[in-house]
């Protein structure tokens, strides 16, 4: 119908179906609009955490081409992002050859890998721009995009205060154990129910056993003590029990070529890796 031939309203109710249809189109290009902006928002925020998160973060394509590093990795590695984005991260000299073998054979699983993700978690070495060595524990996922490999997603975090710590902790427990094994007394350690836990070389020598043959075996059912100084050495056990130490107290062992003899034995409540034991010195 022509609109010389429409009526008034009927033209009138085309204008307001039409005023309508525009006012949807506006709504709809007004959240799209919006949808946009907060998406551009959380991107940006996005972008912001990755960015000042305390953990290194970098980005790493199926070639091994470095895409993105974070200003952490930067403070942890020395390089300017400028330096390292778009290079190879296996020509850089970053990581030793163990750890580059292993990098190699994961990016090499994107030609046999369709599902899932793949992760990766090493403590390794990693040699900064100023040429020192550090240890660092990075983490690998591989990056999907429509399912198809696209990068490595890189975590790192400098570890190196931690190993030195756990370094120096060693070779604490490394002294302490040599200062225990060749002690010149008798030094032996058991749990609260009496089970032998530990002895040293006098010890040994001392009861003419071999630590291996007392491990695990509590002495209330060994035939080292007397029945009268097994009474003694149960009530030493309780005031250990209660955190109190005990001795020096003189008991008769019998040694394993069925001699005896006297020692006096004190004990000692002790923590080790949280645990409450009893250390016993004769």
């Amino acid at each position: 119908m022509r609109n010389e031939n429409k009526t008034k309203d009927q033209l009138i109710q085309e204008l307001v179906k039409m005023r309508k249809k525009i006012a949807d189109l506006e709504e709809i290009t007004a959240k799209r609009k919006q949808v946009k902006t907060e998406l551009k928002e959380s991107e940006k925020k996005y972008k912001d955490l990755v960015e000042e998160t305390p953990i290194g973060i970098a980005n790493i394509g199926i070639t091994g081409k470095i895409i993105y590093i974070n200003k952490r990795l930067e403070k942890i590695s020395g390089y300017s992002r400028e330096e390292v984005v778009g290079k190879g991260v296996f020509k850089l000299g970053l990581f030793s050859n163990e750890m580059l073998k292993i990098l190699k054979e994961r990016l090499k699983v994107r030609f046999r890998l369709r599902g899932g993700s793949v992760r990766l978690r090493r403590e390794i070495h990693f040699k900064r721009k100023d040429g020192k060595w550090i240890w660092i524990e990075i983490t690998a996922k591989l990056i999907k995009k429509w399912g198809i490999p696209f990068s490595l997603r890189i975590t790192v975090q400098d570890i190196t205060e931690r190993k030195r710590a756990e370094e120096k902790i060693r070779d604490s427990e490394e002294r302490l154990k040599i200062l225990f094994g060749y002690a010149p007394d008798a030094y032996y350690i058991s749990d609260l129910k009496g089970n032998f836990i530990d002895g040293n070389k006098a010890a040994e020598r001392l009861i003419g056993y071999k630590r291996e043959e007392l491990i695990g075996k509590s002495f209330l059912k060994l035939k080292l003590l007397s029945l009268a100084d097994i009474s003694k050495a149960a009530k030493a056990l309780v005031k250990n029990i209660m955190g109190q130490p005990t001795g020096p107290d003189e008991f008769v062992l019998n040694r394993k070529d069925n001699s005896r003899v006297i020692v006096e034995i004190s004990t000692y409540p002790v923590k080790i890796k949280g645990r409450t034991l009893v250390l016993g010195i004769a």
